[in-house]
């Protein structure tokens, strides 16, 4: 065996130093990225990410790497000319309208980088109905969902999916309708009337706490909703009399049965026989084994000590 010099352990020590201080830049650049993410700093996440060895990277790492590519590259287009004689030129339109269409798109965004494409497409589309022509969501629906004008169509989306919404939910179909709420409730998020509509949806799921976290939000929107709020309060005190119920109630631990000297009282192929035979046995006060044996019956087992007892009590 091969002697450890002073010499080769220094080197060892100074390259684990070496991997270790690599592992730890490895971790703070991934923990970089993310944070940059949050911040829509999504060129410097990019930067971030590039600079993580690629045989480190994850395959999530490297497809999100290539749409942090594409939201960058749509945030740096300029608009040199008005080609759309539709467009909407920000100074003449509500400026609610306009932070509305902004905020929309951050949410755009964040669902691309997700991979929730068909979300995103929605978003983009009632982007482009309220604020026609907006540039970024039009760049953003052609380089990242590959869709130029004339392959999608503009439209109100908010009221198709709260109309759909409504049908699939009195149709009873609350899974649907789920569906749809999840997007009005990013496309449609300053609406109380969409976090109350979410919240029942989910209550008829059997999710009450999301039904309490929906409903809530429906109440901050509108706090004069008096009706929505003792719903609120009668679903909390329901979940607290749940919690109380399930704290309280014994966890009954099945005790091992041990016989020491075994008397067979019967052989069965049905284990229903072999309950009923166990039931009687215990209703004279012994005690009963019942087990499955290697060919599938189910063998009734008592005391021999304890039947010769309750045998001599009957006599």
């Amino acid at each position: 065996m091969r002697k450890v010099t002073p010499l080769l352990l220094s080197v060892l020590m100074l390259l684990l130093g070496v991997y270790t201080t690599a592992m730890a830049q490895s971790f703070d650049e991934r923990l970089a990225y993310q944070k940059h993410i949050k911040s829509y700093e999504f060129d410097k996440a990019l930067v971030a990410l590039q600079e993580v060895p690629t045989k480190s990277l994850s395959l999530k790492e490297k497809r999100l790497i290539l749409r942090l590519e594409t939201v960058v590259m749509v945030d740096g287009m300029k608009q040199e000319t008005q080609s759309n004689i539709l467009a909407a030129n920000e100074t003449d339109l509500d400026p609610e309208i306009v932070k509305a269409a902004k905020r929309q798109y951050r949410n755009a965004q964040d669902l691309f980088l997700e991979g929730k494409d068909e979300i995103v497409e929605l978003v983009l589309i009632n982007i482009l109905n309220i604020y026609p022509g907006y540039f970024k969501a039009e760049m953003l629906m052609e380089k990242g969902l590959e869709k130029r004008k004339g392959d999608y169509k503009v439209y109100d989306v908010v009221g198709k999916l709260s109309s759909r919404a409504a049908n699939y939910f009195y149709g009873g179909s609350y899974y649907l309708a789920s569906k749809d709420y999840e997007v009005l409730a990013i496309i449609d998020n300053k609406n109380p009337e969409v976090f109350e509509k979410m919240g029942s949806n989910y209550y008829m799921m059997n999710q009450k706490q999301e039904a309490l976290d929906a409903w809530t939000q429906s109440l901050f929107l509108d706090p004069n909703n008096k009706e929505l709020k003792s719903f609120i309060e009668n679903t909390k005190r329901y979940l607290a009399a749940e919690a109380s119920k399930k704290a309280a109630t014994p966890k009954v631990a099945k005790e091992k049965v041990q016989i020491d000297d075994p008397q067979v009282m019967g052989v069965f192929k049905s284990q229903t026989q072999a309950f009923d035979l166990m039931e009687s046995l215990k209703a004279r006060g012994l005690k009963v084994l019942v087990e499955e044996d290697d060919k599938g019956r189910w063998v009734v087992t008592v005391s021999r000590e304890e039947l010769r007892r309750a045998n001599a009590k009957t006599k």
